[in-house]
């Protein structure tokens, strides 16, 4: 009756072996995104602004990632962003959208790439004067669930970009300046004027 021993002993020391590699590749999530980076940082809007002037802004950047899924899983991506500290409070994180992204499913391609744009629109006043470079923080997350771990949540942090603007924001007048400019105004016409008439022939009748 040692036969029935020895395939017994196999039969357990291959489950056994089964178990544990199925265990470890479920467990090891850091692997099911991989190979990410980001480029095609850019901020669209005006470089010269006044001060106490609204003006928006948009950051854009793209993203390119392999992934590598189970039978069951798919990721979703969302977004944030920091815009300039002049527009809202330190640490004040936003939503920003994502284009175009499909969620994506094991079923049944589980393995491959993808990229995603992620984009976010600043809206404010800047103030004093002066000449700032300003950069808008663009942050993606990937969730990744499973059916058969409904409970199981697994995020990834992509490589955050940082793109930049130099801005110039130059004063406005004071009322009292642009009534000393209108008045500068005014005696240059009133002398231009004068010389005019000063100038103009003379005919006898």
């Amino acid at each position: 009756m040692a036969f029935p021993r020895v395939a017994s002993s196999l039969l357990c020391a291959g489950l056994l072996a089964l178990f544990g590699a199925t265990a470890s590749h479920a467990q090891d999530r850091t692997h099911w995104i991989f190979d990410s980076s980001f480029s095609e940082e850019t901020i669209s809007g005006p470089e010269s602004v006044r001060a106490g002037e609204v003006h928006s802004w948009t950051a854009t950047a793209r993203w390119t990632f392999s992934y590598d899924l189970l039978p069951g899983e798919r990721i979703d991506l969302s977004g944030l962003a920091l815009t300039f500290p002049e527009f809202t409070p330190p640490d004040d994180y936003l939503p920003a959208d994502v284009t175009p992204f499909d969620a994506i499913v094991c079923e049944p391609d589980c393995s491959g790439s993808a990229s995603f744009y992620l984009s976010f629109t600043a809206t404010g006043p800047f103030d004093p004067p002066g000449v700032t470079t300003q950069p808008i923080y663009l942050i993606p997350m990937a969730r990744m669930t499973s059916t058969s771990d409904p409970h199981g949540i697994h995020y990834y942090d992509f490589p955050i970009a940082v793109p930049r603007k130099r801005i110039e924001i130059t004063a406005v007048p004071e009322p009292a300046t642009w009534a000393l400019m209108i008045g500068g105004f005014a005696l240059v016409g009133t002398l231009a004027r004068r010389r005019h008439t000063a100038r103009a022939p003379f005919i006898e009748s």
